[in-house]
C-alpha cells in the first residue's frame, strides 16, 4: 500500500532490531495493550513472524511496517507499525498503530491508518474498531482524523480489566 509519503509493507525478520527499538521504549509501550516495554530481540522476531503469518493471508488482518518513502533519500528503516487484527475472543476486527518517538507529530500515523482503514473497509468488513487507553489523546486524534466515529470512554468488552475496565473506543463502517 502506498500514499504520497508512505509505503506500508510487511515487516521483515532482518528488521527485528528496528521493531525492538520502538517497542522497548516506555513512552511507546505505555499506550499499547500490553504496556510492558520489550526487552528481548526474540519478542520482536516473534511479533514479525506472527504478523507476517496474518499479512500473508488473503483477508484483512496483518501487520505492516510504516516506511517513509518521500524523504530524500528514503528512510532505510520503518518508523512504526499499523495493523488490523481480531479483537480478543471475537470476530470483530481492530486497527492499531504506533510510531518511533522521533516520527510522532508528522502525520505518519494518520496517513498509515487512513491507508489501512480504506483497504480494510473495501474488503466487505462490516466495521473496524480502535481501542485505546482513555487518556491516549494522540491516538484519539488519529482516529478522528481518519473519520472514525467516537463511541466514548466506555466499558471495554475486549480489553477491559478489573483494574482498568474502560477504553476510549472508535468505530468505522463502510459507506453503504
Amino acid at each position: 500500500m502506498k500514499s504520497q509519503r508512505l509505503t506500508l509493507r510487511p515487516w521483515r525478520l532482518d528488521e527485528a532490531e528496528y521493531l525492538l527499538d520502538i517497542r522497548k521504549r516506555a513512552d511507546v509501550a505505555k499506550w499499547l495493550g500490553d504496556p510492558t516495554p520489550w526487552a528481548d530481540l526474540a519478542q520482536a522476531t516473534d511479533a514479525i513472524a506472527q504478523g507476517s503469518a496474518l499479512t500473508d493471508q488473503a483477508g484483512p488482518s496483518g501487520m505492516w511496517a510504516i516506511c517513509v518513502t518521500s524523504a530524500k533519500p528514503a528512510l532505510a528503516r520503518p518508523v512504526g507499525t499499523v495493523s488490523v487484527k481480531p479483537a480478543p475472543a471475537s470476530s470483530e476486527l481492530e486497527i492499531g498503530w504506533y510510531l518511533h518517538p522521533d516520527y510522532i507529530g508528522l502525520g505518519y500515523a494518520t496517513e498509515a491508518a487512513r491507508l489501512l482503514l480504506d483497504r480494510t473497509l473495501a474488503m466487505d468488513v462490516p466495521r473496524l474498531w480502535a481501542f485505546m487507553w482513555p487518556d491516549n489523546h494522540a491516538s484519539a486524534n488519529v482516529a478522528r482524523a481518519v473519520g472514525m466515529t467516537e463511541i466514548g470512554v466506555i466499558h471495554d468488552p475486549w480489553y477491559g480489566t478489573d483494574e482498568e475496565p474502560t477504553s476510549r473506543i472508535f468505530v468505522a463502517q463502510p459507506d453503504r
